[in-house]
């Protein structure tokens, strides 16, 4: 007997200390000096990983190891148990929703959904803007009002982080959709590279752009949000969101986003920094990464179309990176390629432009490969890291572009005109 107690003992050791290990293992592999506050997201995590770690070697333990009447767990105990764990868990990250991808908007989301924002802002527009942004985060610094103000042209920008080619498609679909009366003249789509992810689109796509995301998507997004439900992360994110409303506390958000569409980004370290921290990122990627061309051509054929269905025309722009990243990236991350592999995707990517602007009349392309092609800056004037401008370099970027837009905003009355159209 006192073999068996020892035999319970040490296994209850060696799991609490497992546990104990793999918690830290947990929050030191994602561990930042910045998440170390008293209420920081990484603490809870780390507090409900360990807590739940613990539950669950308890249950096991209790049940296959303490066979004693007087101490064994019930199972209807132990089912009810984790009922009410899940219920609360599933209740929490719905009504408190801290990613906002759920219905609820009773308390404020952890970290704002830019694209839930945009699409609401983009329906309470009064009158539907004659331009649409549609981009990236490198296209999020373009203003609205600047480029009204050079071209006379109403402007919204719909830009948004993280976005790829397949959500470009469908944020344009939606703005189409919502104004149908009077649809925009001219879309200006910031660097349409041969760039999808499907699952990144259903994971970010806010409820109103449902009906426009194909339906292989839409069946990704009803799955992982209902699997998420139950996500642990979440639920420590629900719990970081109440302490925020309870401590009158502030979020730290990573842009100010206004209602014209307009945002600009919360910086904290230098160009230098931000450049070096991007080329430490591009290190870990292959050459041609998410670079899908068979997948991505018809995505942009369906584009020209929509635009031709709305007698609009389309500019496909591309702004430079900074100058200093270029020159580091292809000294470190391309110092071992060969020319072929060099050269792929940007000669698919041109050679499939070109052959697009040709075949299509509403179609245009401005590409620009460096800051002094639109007498831009290099420095931090111009450049936030190396692939994001500022404010004054994408004004003149827009300068730059004004007649291109002008043209193309002329073109699309003088289709709506011949077609009788508004």
């Amino acid at each position: 007997m006192d073999k068996n107690n020892q035999l319970k003992k040490t296994i209850f050791s060696i799991g609490l200390l497992f546990s104990f290990f793999l918690t830290i293992y947990v929050f030191v592999d994602s561990f930042e000096i910045k998440d170390a506050a008293i209420f920081s997201n990484s603490l809870f995590e780390l507090i409900s990983n360990s807590i739940l770690l613990l539950c669950l070697f308890l249950i096991v333990y209790y049940q296959f190891f303490n066979k004693g009447k007087e101490r064994n767990l019930p199972n209807k105990t132990i089912i009810m148990s984790v009922l009410i764990v899940f219920s609360i868990i599933v209740a929490s990250n719905f009504f408190i929703n801290p990613r906002g991808i759920y219905p609820p908007s009773i308390f404020p989301a952890l970290v704002t959904n830019y694209r839930n924002k945009k699409a609401n802002d983009f329906t309470n527009l009064k009158k539907s803007p004659d331009l649409v942004i549609i981009g990236s985060s490198r296209a999020l610094s373009i203003n609205p009002d600047y480029v009204e103000e050079q071209t006379g042209i109403s402007t919204y920008n719909f830009a948004v982080t993280g976005t790829y080619l397949d959500e470009y498609l469908v944020i344009m679909r939606y703005v189409f959709d919502q104004s149908k009366l009077d649809p925009p003249k001219v879309i200006l789509i910031d660097r349409p590279g041969f760039w999808v992810n499907p699952d990144s689109t259903a994971d970010r796509a806010p409820l109103k752009f449902f009906p426009y995301i194909d339906e292989e998507s839409r069946s990704k997004i009803f799955i992982n949000r209902t699997v998420d439900l139950t996500n642990l992360h979440q639920f420590t994110e629900a719990i970081y969101s109440i302490q925020f409303l309870l401590f009158n506390r502030e979020y730290q958000e990573t842009w100010t986003i206004y209602n014209n569409g307009f945002g600009l980004p919360h910086i904290d370290e230098s160009l230098g920094e931000a450049i070096e921290g991007s080329i430490s990122d591009r290190l870990e990627r292959k050459l041609c990464d998410n670079f899908f061309p068979d997948e991505s051509m018809p995505i942009l054929e369906e584009m020209v179309s929509l635009a031709k269905e709305n007698a609009s025309s389309i500019i496909f722009y591309t702004s430079p990176a900074q100058p200093d990243y270029v020159k580091a990236l292809n000294e470190r991350v391309y110092q071992n390629a060969t020319e072929g592999e060099k050269s792929p995707c940007g000669q698919i990517l041109s050679d499939f432009y070109r052959e697009l602007v040709e075949k299509n009349s509403q179609v245009h392309a401005v590409f620009f490969s460096h800051p002094n092609d639109f007498g831009g800056y290099s420095d931090e004037r111009g450049f936030y890291d190396g692939s994001h401008m500022t404010e004054i370099n994408n004004n003149l970027l827009i300068n730059a572009l004004s007649p291109e837009i002008i043209q193309a905003y002329q073109e699309s009355i003088q289709l709506r005109e011949s077609q009788n159209l508004p």
